[in-house]
């Protein structure tokens, strides 16, 4: 007989083992998602502080790098950055400076807005699209910038003084009056009249004569030119007179055309002829202390050649939009006669617009040699993520890419969602989209991550980085070394972002009426202001100004002075009469008053001191309709997201 033997301590019985049932499965699930929800909740919020940190450092970094650009072109720094008005009249579209309008005033300036994105004046004539009127883009007029003519060299096939606007691509359009102006120095402006029969002076070459000034015949007097046509440049502020009150109007870039005249007599121009006035309107008179005048360049064709006498004022546009100024030879060393037998070497300068603030112009040196594993070198642009053509811009229309036509390397033209330009000689790299082969293309861009990588034309990583450069004056590519040269990549970003420039007037003079461009008044110097302050226009608002010399009486009731001060244009607290101020009392703890009779001037010197570099961006978006007061109501909403971060920096011009 066998018996089962069953080892010790196994229990016989069948052992019950414990289960989880569906309801508790789902009662532990539930316990879960409340509990991840609860945390998932959490980043949204810390996602969106992330993301405006981010986009803060963002903009000071752009900001910092555009104030490093400008600071080592000094001698380039414009006189001015001012916002503008457009203003249709006949087939031309006006300029005219809108000193009142503050720099924190980002909105529109015209009435209708048409479901293709273009603003129209009163008349429902088109003035430009919404996205060239608003935001950066309302101060975009440069006036002054431009340097002692430079060394000539070659550049291209041609041989000349060569000048890159530091804020290209420029506005270059027939549409409108004036909008690209190069000249020379500002002339010596005199009173009076020079045709007085009694004591007739004839007028010279540098200088120009104001006449009648306070009346609607007011004029402008010239030496004219005994060889050639002479063309003038104008800026000045006029009151005109509708029949009911009086306005002041700031005209920019007057262009005044002076005949030949053989025997050398002297031009007569009335200012009234010249100032664009309305129908119904009046010339009351000018004021005297806004009137500037400067000859102007003569433009050349590419083909043409210099003048051969050799004459100083002529220059050829290399590009015109990518604003490539090249002035002839003879304007190198030569010297302007100033009325006090002093000489100053000729400048040229230009004024024009500034083409689209959002336009990003970034700057970086070629690395001079190839990473010792032969990787091609590499640029990370500020900006991670680019606009590209086609995509949706953020009124809901299609991107066009920075729609500046520029050389395709074949004879033709493209547009591209980034430019690299060299700095040396103004020339546009070639580039190809989707290609790595160094023949059809010099650079290629993941514009996701914004990321440039040069591409080394000869495959020799030991001798450089070769790349295939458009000059300017030639459709055919040549082959040059970038090792150390300055490059500078142009592009847009996503989030409308755009870098901003600005800059006050470099010099101010005093004024007895409410204060423009270049123009500051002494509070209780005329019928109004609060002793104490010096009043600028409200466009220089958080700008910084010098005083060079200020005269008070203290408490003891004795002239102190010259006292310079440095202060910031504000509005806190609010003056009565609008104006922007600078408390000069703040800086003289003794101060009682403004002293105008020891040395005939309480306050002297008043220069611009600071540039500033303000960096906007908008992340949010809105759609054109087929009504115009839902698409202005929509972008006002819109304009309501603007981000801002500004760098201030203390930079005066270098000539």
């Amino acid at each position: 007989m066998f018996k089962l033997l069953i080892p010790q301590g196994v229990n016989r019985r069948k052992t019950l083992r414990s289960a989880t049932t569906l309801v508790e499965l789902l009662v532990v699930i539930v316990v879960f998602l409340i509990g991840i929800l609860a945390v998932v909740q959490i980043f949204p919020a810390g996602f969106r502080i992330l993301n405006i940190t981010r986009n803060q450092t963002i903009a000071t970094a752009l900001a910092r790098q555009m104030s490093e650009q400008l600071k080592s072109r000094p001698d380039q720094l414009p006189d001015a950055i001012v916002p503008v008005i457009y203003r249709v009249s006949g087939f031309k579209i006006l300029i005219e400076e809108d000193p009142a309008r503050s720099p924190n005033d980002l909105g529109p300036q015209a009435g209708t807005l048409d479901q293709v994105g273009l603003f129209h004046d009163a008349g429902n004539r088109p003035l430009g699209n919404w996205q060239y009127l608003t935001g950066a883009n309302v101060s975009r007029r440069v006036l002054g910038e431009g340097k002692i003519i430079p060394t000539p060299r070659v550049i291209g096939t041609q041989y000349g003084a060569l000048m890159i606007l530091q804020f290209a691509p420029i506005v270059y359009s027939s549409a409108y009056a004036s909008i690209f102006v190069v000249y020379g120095n500002d002339f010596t402006m005199r009173l009076g009249d020079p045709d007085d029969a009694t004591f007739p002076v004839p007028v010279r070459p540098y200088e120009f004569w104001l006449d009648e000034a306070d009346s609607s015949q007011a004029e402008l007097i010239f030496a004219s030119n005994r060889i050639k046509n002479t063309r003038y440049r104008v800026n000045l502020t006029i009151d005109v007179s509708n029949g009911a009150t009086v306005s002041s109007r700031s005209l920019v870039d007057v262009i005044v055309d002076v005949p030949v005249d053989p025997t050398g007599a002297n031009d007569h121009v009335l200012i009234s002829s010249i100032a664009g006035l309305l129908a119904g309107e009046t010339l009351v008179g000018v004021q005297e202390d806004t009137v500037q005048v400067a000859r102007t360049f003569d433009q050349l064709n590419l083909t043409d050649p210099w003048d051969a006498s050799g004459d100083p004022y002529e220059f050829k546009l290399l590009s015109p939009e990518m604003g490539l100024v090249l002035f002839s030879p003879a304007g190198y060393n030569f010297q302007i006669r100033r009325s006090n037998s002093r000489r100053d070497p000729l400048v040229g300068r230009a004024d024009y617009d500034v083409y689209d603030w959002r336009i990003i112009r970034e700057e970086f040196r070629a690395p001079d040699i190839f990473p010792p594993d032969a990787t091609p070198p590499q640029y990370r642009l500020a900006l991670g993520s680019l606009k590209v053509t086609g995509e949706s811009n953020v009124d809901g229309t299609p991107n066009q890419g920075i729609s500046i036509p520029v050389p395709d390397g074949a004879g033709g033209t493209q547009t591209r969602d980034l430019i690299l330009q060299d700095l040396d000689t103004g020339g546009i790299f070639l580039f190809a989209e989707r290609t790595k082969d160094p023949n059809l293309s010099s650079y290629t861009v993941n514009k996701s991550i914004g990321l440039i990588t040069l591409l080394d034309h000869d495959g020799d990583p030991t001798n450089g980085v070769q790349m295939m450069l458009i000059p300017p004056d030639s459709p055919t590519p040549v082959e040059v070394t970038v090792t150390n040269r300055n490059l500078r990549a142009l592009y847009m970003g996503k989030g409308d972002w755009a870098v901003q420039v600005l800059k006050p007037s470099a010099r101010y003079r005093q004024t007895l009426n409410g204060p423009v461009r270049g123009q500051f008044y002494i509070g209780g110097s005329g019928t109004w202001g609060v002793n104490g302050r010096v009043y600028f226009p409200p466009m220089d608002a958080g700008r910084v100004v010098t005083l060079g010399q200020v005269y008070y009486v203290n408490a003891g009731g004795a002239t102190v002075g010259p006292i310079p001060v440095t202060g910031t244009i504000g509005s806190t607290p609010a003056d009565p009469s609008g104006f922007p101020y600078v408390q000069v009392s703040d800086f003289l703890p003794d101060f009682v008053g403004f002293d105008y009779n020891t040395y005939g001037a309480a306050v002297l010197g008043v220069k611009g001191a600071s540039v500033a570099v303000r960096v906007l961006w908008n992340p949010d978006s809105w759609h054109l309709t087929s009504d115009s007061p839902t698409n202005l109501s929509n972008l006002n909403k819109w304009m309501q997201g603007w981000r801002r971060s500004t760098v201030e920096t203390y930079l005066q011009r270098g000539y």
